[in-house]
Formats: C-alpha cells, structure tokens, sequence
C-alpha cells in the first residue's frame, strides 16, 4: 500500500467510525479490505483504536496499548465477520449496522488479543502472566451488592498485560491448586518432564481456573459451563476444587452421553444417510459409558452382536459396514477399535511392515464371513412400516478368497496375530475375534482407546495419526503409553478411572499460552509432540451446537418439547456432514472452520434466535436483569468465554453505547441492548468461542 493509499484509506476509515460513509465509499473499502491483507489488518487496528480513544470514562485515564496491536497482524489468528452494511432503516436479517463495527468488530478484535501472532487457533494464549484469576478488571467495591448499581464494578487500569496480551516471559506463576498424585500420575508426570529437559523446553504455566474450567466441561461433559457454573468456581477457595469438579462430571449424564456421541461418530460416523438405527446405537453406548462397564466388554459387544437394528443397539456397528465383502467391517473394525490401518493391505504389502500383506487382510476379513445381514419388513415406533435390518450367524462360515499381486487365487480363515481358530458348528468367529482382541497383558485394544483417549483430552495422540499404530510408526512416548496400557488392562477396562488419571496429571493442567521456551513444541510443524503446553483443540460440530444451547438457551425459545430441540441438532449436523462411498465407508465433512459453518454461525437459526433478545434466551434474562451495563456485558462473556471481559472489550462496548446514542439519537436504553446483542453476537463468533484451549 502506497502512502498516497494509506492516507485515503484512513480518510474512509475517519468516515466509516463517523457513520458519514456513503455507498460508493463503503464499496470502495469494502474491496479493499476484502483483497488487501494489509488493508485488513489497519481495518481492524483503526477500529479497535477508535473504540478505545473514545472511551473517556476509565477511571479518567487513557487505555495503554503499547505492543498490542502487532498481535492483531496475523490474518488467520481472527475469525473477521463481513464488511458490516451502512446504516439502515431497522434490523434486516442477516445484516449488521454500521454500529456493529464500533462493537462487533472491535470485540473479535480484543478476543483476538488472546492470540499470539503465529498460525492462528493452535497459538491460542492464556490470560496475563501474573493476574491471578478473581484479580480481573472488574473489582466491585468491598461490601458492594453486585445487582446495586450503586456498588458498580469499577474498571482498574494495569500494565499493557492488563490489555488481554499474553506475557511472555515464562515466569511459573506461584503453585496452583492440589490435584491426587498417585504412583501414574506422578510416573507420567516425571516422564513428561525428564522430555522437556531433554528437548530443552519449558512447560507453559499453569492455566488459569477459568480456562481450566472450561476445558474440562468441553472434555467431559462435551459443552461449556455456564455462567453460574463459572462464577461459583472462580469464588470456591478450596484447593481440591479441580479434582471435585472432575469427579462430579465423570458421575453425571453429561459424560456419558458425550462420549456416547464421541464413540458412535468414530464407529459409523455422523451423516444420516447410513442405512441404520443410529439412535439405538446412541443409547446403547450412553449405557455403557454411564454403567462405566469394561472397555473390552463393549467393544465384545460390538463386534460379536447379534439381532435386529432397533433392539440391539450395539448392531448397528456391522449392520452400518457388512457391505462390499465386509471389506468396510474389516477396515473400520481395526482402524477404529485397535488404531491400525490395514484397508491398503488387501491388495498390497505394507511398505514398512512385511507381515502385513493381503494374507493378514484377508485372515481377518474371513471372522466376518459367517454372518449375513437379513432385511424384514417390522414396524417403527409410531407404529408405521419400516426396514428391519438383522446380524444373523451362520453355523459355518465360509472363508475370504483373493487374488494376489501374481494373479494367483488364494483362500484365507480366520486368524488373528497369528492365532488361528477352531471351526465348527458351535464355534461364533466374531465371538473369537473379540475375545482375542482383548487377550495378553497389553493388547492392542487397551493401547488403541488409551492413544484415542490420550489425543481426546490433549490435542495429539502418542501417534500421528492416532489410527495409524505399530513398528511403521512408533509412538513419542512409549514409557508412558506402556504405562497407561498396563494401568488400564489391569483396572479392567475402567474408562473413568482412565480419565480421572489423565485429568490429575500437571498436563492437564497447564495452559495453552506458548512461552518462548516452549516454541519448540509445534507438532502443527510437523515437530515431534512435547507436550509442554495444552494444545488447542477446536470444538467439534456437537460441542460448538451444545454449547451455543449451553450459553444462549435458545433452545428455550419458541420449542416445545425436548424432542425439538433433538431435531434441531440433527439439522445442525446435517448441513456439514454426508456419505462418502469409499471402501470404507467413509464421509466427507465441510466443517472446521469452513466457509459453511462460518455462515451458519455468523448468520444461521441458531445464531440469530440467540441473539434476538425474545423470552426464554440468555440475551432476554441478562437484558431484563436489574444490574448496571456493564454487569450485564461481564455476564455475556463469563457465559460464553468462561472468563471476564478485558479492558479492551468494555472499551469498544462503552464507545458503542455512546456512539449509538450520539450519532443516531438512539435512547441510552435501546442503545446499550442493541449494543450487548451485538457484543454477545461478536463473541459467539470468535476464535475464543471456537476452541477448546
């Protein structure tokens, strides 16, 4: 951008923040944010900066910004809604105002603070080295009654870390909260750390409660806490107060139904054009996970089922794959439940691993060449007709045929890590499948859920992929896998106590903020996994729908019956996901971070009716409550960030309120509500909201 650029660039910034913009201009800068990266970043560097300077009510003083802009450089590190619309006559759907950019754009931009520049999601940082959490920006005066406006939150100006930048010092803040150290946890607590000495890191801090909070509802219970929630765990005192909340959510519903949802998207996952009763295998996982019963139980269960697909849930696995000569069921079956990938050996020779050719295929093709899938006409729940489809057994199976890379046909029987099977009329293959995958004292199935599990919780399993195990691809902590494989063999299979262990090591609790010492560790890279740090994670299509009914209620809002809101979420999911015919029984999917799922959050049902302000929203609750403005903003984003509202975002929300009530004549009132719907839009919208950190 040539000076001459710049400057006439600035002069339609000056116009826009003024609302005296008109349509030629508007399109002129509409092109050009829209085409220049650097046009891009002023764009939001201005409006950020007007936001702040006119806000004269801080404690009579001025918002240091000395470093922060330079963290907004990084295109791909802010989720940027449209250009907003020039001002117009009413509210029309799927616009914004001119105001919105005092507010809206400003906001993602402060949330954007929270972001180092570097590529984007995955350098997600923490709140400020050394501000405990509790010392925010909104101190109430001792003695205040928060619903009093009189005891309003008084905003108190810090040092530029006090801006939302994350510190980068590397300084170990004082220790954190006690968390149970058994023999485990302190053994992978060593292993971690004796790596990072070798590696030369440091582990980030620890994160902050409310960063902590909301990263283990989004592991355990697949959606974030609510505001209440969040505000009783910032005051609770007591040191154990992490390993209490752990504990209260490994024991409610939430946690079985999440994983339930985790579990039967990996086995036959989401699009709804699979040809089984998918809700039956939904339910049956929920009461697995809830009865906490063995792994190895319900993974025999899956695959040695039996019956018709609406009265053995656990069906619905092979009756979704036993197609194309159970080559899918083989395929998925050793992806899925034992982390490796063997589909490519059916025609030829791993390239790594000689003794995976066709003939192991085909070995383990033949367990399920004894079961045919049987279709009758039954009837639905509302009593109408439907496809019954049925897993029925044969007395004898047949074995697998195929043809080798000599054109040479060979015939294969049931054989699995070199064990062969009985034959015989008494003799279920699959029974003996799932028997032998969980026979030995560290079977491949007790490895594979704990890499799975390990990869759920941290961001990246011990292998990269996570489905892809064995001498090909050896894991960046054996010690540890080895360790938690034998613990959970032992245990029985005890899932909760799997993530209990995992959930009390110092990982789980460090933050995600990236320190200079720590930079190393960039599996995005490519790099080995560290773990120094807690690696970001964005939220599946389940977490963000779940938790955007978490934080808004806007399920609440004109339906009538859970039912409803059940539909609405298969609406939700269907608009990202569909069948993908492969030999694998695959699906494609146009979420994270898509140009779909951009708009249907920026503008989708959801979305709109969350922030519509109607009876039964959050909006509508915090709108009507008897509290100052900026309460109600601190409300807003406790409910949707888990955290309180930096110094940054109460000055573009305060410069908002004040512009719209100047410049449009608009009643103090209805500005501030028009102005919190769309704080409350932004921050639904931003990269914060999006991740799990």
């Amino acid at each position: 951008m040539t000076p001459r650029d710049r400057e006439h660039f600035l002069t339609l910034l000056d116009a826009l923040c003024d609302e005296r913009l008109d349509e030629a201009g508007h399109a002129q800068l509409e092109e050009r944010v829209a085409t220049d990266g650097e046009a891009r970043t002023l764009y939001i560097d201005y409006l950020l900066l007007h936001g702040c300077l006119h806000w004269d009510a801080v404690e009579g003083g001025a918002v240091a910004l000395p470093g922060t802009l330079a963290a907004l450089q990084d295109d791909s590190a802010l989720s940027r809604p449209a250009l907003p619309a020039p001002v117009a006559s009413g509210r029309a759907p799927g616009r914004r105002r001119w105001a919105f950019a005092g507010v809206a754009c400003a906001l993602l931009a402060a949330c954007a603070l929270w972001l180092r520049n570097g590529e984007g999601p995955q350098q997600l940082a923490g709140p400020p080295e050394g501000r405990p959490e509790g010392a925010n920006e909104l101190e109430a005066p001792p003695g205040g009654d928060a619903d009093d406006d009189s005891a309003l939150p008084r905003v108190r100006l810090r040092d530029p870390a006090a801006t939302g930048i994350a510190s980068t010092t590397g300084d170990d803040p004082a220790p954190g909260p006690a968390v149970p150290r058994g023999d485990l946890v302190a053994f992978i607590d060593d292993r971690l750390a004796a790596a990072w000495t070798e590696a030369g890191v440091q582990p980030s801090p620890e994160a902050a409660d409310s960063e902590w909070l909301r990263r283990v509802h989004l592991d355990l219970a697949g959606r974030i806490p609510d505001a209440a929630t969040v505000e009783a765990f910032l005051q609770d005192k007591n040191p154990r107060k992490r390993a209490a909340v752990v504990e209260r959510l490994l024991n409610e519903p939430t946690f079985a139904t999440h994983f339930a949802t985790v579990w039967s998207n990996l086995l036959v996952g989401r699009a709804p054009e699979r040809d089984i009763d998918r809700d039956a295998l939904v339910q049956f996982l929920r009461d697995q996970f809830h009865r906490n019963r063995p792994w190895s139980e319900t993974v025999g269960e899956l695959v040695a089922a039996e019956g018709a697909d609406h009265e053995n849930g656990a069906a619905n696995f092979l009756l979704a794959h036993l197609n194309n000569e159970a080559v899918p069921a083989t395929a998925v079956t050793f992806r899925i439940l034992l982390c490796q990938q063997v589909q490519c050996s059916q025609c030829h020779v791993h390239p790594v691993v000689k003794d995976w050719g066709q003939e192991k295929f085909w070995q383990l093709n033949a367990f399920f060449q004894q079961t045919d899938v049987v279709e009758r006409e039954g009837r639905d729940a509302d009593g109408g007709s439907r496809m019954v489809r049925e897993l029925v057994s044969r007395p004898v199976g047949d074995p697998s045929y195929y043809e080798t890379l000599g054109g040479v046909m060979r015939v294969a029987w049931p054989k699995f890590e070199g064990q062969a099977i009985e034959e015989g009329p008494e003799v279920n293959r699959r029974r003996e499948l799932a028997r032998l995958m969980s026979s030995g004292d560290r079977p491949q199935l007790a490895a594979a859920f704990v890499n799975r599990l390990w990869a759920q919780l941290f961001g990246r399993g011990f292998t990269a992929p996570v489905d892809d195990m064995g001498p090909h691809n050896p894991p960046t902590h054996p010690e540890i896998l080895d360790a938690l494989t034998e613990e959970f063999v032992q245990s029985d299979y005890d899932i909760r106590a799997l993530v209990r262990q995992l959930c009390s090591t110092r990982l789980y609790h460090l933050s995600s903020r990236i320190i200079p010492d720590n930079e190393a560790d960039a599996p995005d890279r490519g790099e080995r996994p560290l773990f120094a740090r807690m690696y970001v994670k964005p939220l599946t299509a389940e977490q963000l729908f779940d938790s955007l009914l978490a934080t808004t209620t806007a399920d609440r809002s004109g339906v009538g019956s859970w039912s409803e809101v059940v539909e609405r979420r298969k609406h939700w999911l269907s608009q990202f996901y569909s069948v993908l015919d492969n030999e694998e029984n695959g699906e494609t999917s146009t979420f994270d971070g898509s140009l779909p799922q951009a708009l249907v959050m920026m503008n989708g049902e959801l979305v709109q009716e969350a922030v519509s302000g109607r009876p039964g929203t959050y909006l509508n609750a915090v709108l009507s409550a008897s509290v100052s403005e900026t309460e109600k903003l601190r409300r807003l984003c406790l409910s949707t960030l888990s955290r309180e509202p930096t110094p940054l975002e109460l000055a573009a929300f305060r410069q908002a309120v004040r512009q719209a009530t100047r410049m449009r004549g608009a009643a103090v009132q209805s500005a501030t509500s028009e102005s919190l719907a769309d704080a409350y839009w932004a921050y639904l919208n931003s990269t914060e909201f999006l991740v799990n950190r």
